[in-house]
């Protein structure tokens, strides 16, 4: 019985989160500029799709997702954790989340090098049960599912990768930092 309780309550989770998901996707209009998001576009096969990839890479990484709007309340009420920006060094340059710190990933996971994962140690530091934010451009971007997937596998517990990145802070009206080009 316990075991079949288990299956409902992760079924139900993972309903809440893709219906949480879906919902945060149709709120921030412009990180859908080339994924039109509802059906009066006709397109909602497309937002049902890019929902379900991000689903399908958070179960592959067995990572934790978050929305943007929970984001924001850990950064406003002081939460410990670190906030890694995956996008290159001149995007998160000109923005970022308060906060953040840049380890740039990239697009494939091929192209992702021992210096880029050594660097991501160094930034999230030691302590494995510390909350680590991964995020990158927009919805579909991948970087930060590499960055998340690869702290999962190297024993970090408290990982989370925030949806649509940086795009759906900035649609959301929150204020970004900027820092000079390393």
């Amino acid at each position: 019985m316990s075991r079949r309780r288990t299956i409902m309550k992760r079924k139900t989770s993972i309903l809440a989160l893709v219906v949480a998901i879906v919902f945060t996707l149709g709120m921030f209009s412009s990180v859908f500029a080339a994924t039109p998001r509802s059906s009066q576009d006709g397109n909602e096969l497309k937002v049902e799709k890019a929902t379900m990839d991000y689903m399908k890479q958070a179960e592959e990484g067995k990572y934790k997702t978050v929305s943007t709007t929970t984001v924001k309340k850990w950064v406003d009420n002081g939460d410990k954790m670190v906030i890694i920006d995956t996008m290159p060094a001149d995007f998160y340059a000109g923005q970022h989340e308060p906060g953040a710190i840049n380890v740039t990933f990239p697009m494939t996971q091929k192209e992702v090098t021992k210096d880029m994962q050594k660097a991501l140690i160094k930034a999230v530091g030691k302590n494995k049960d510390k909350k680590i934010v991964v995020y990158c451009g927009f919805v579909e971007c991948p970087r930060s599912h590499y960055a998340a997937k690869y702290l999962v596998k190297k024993g970090y517990k408290k990982v989370y990768r925030q949806a649509g990145g940086i795009g759906a802070w900035m649609d959301a009206g929150y204020e970004t930092e900027a820092s000079p080009a390393a």
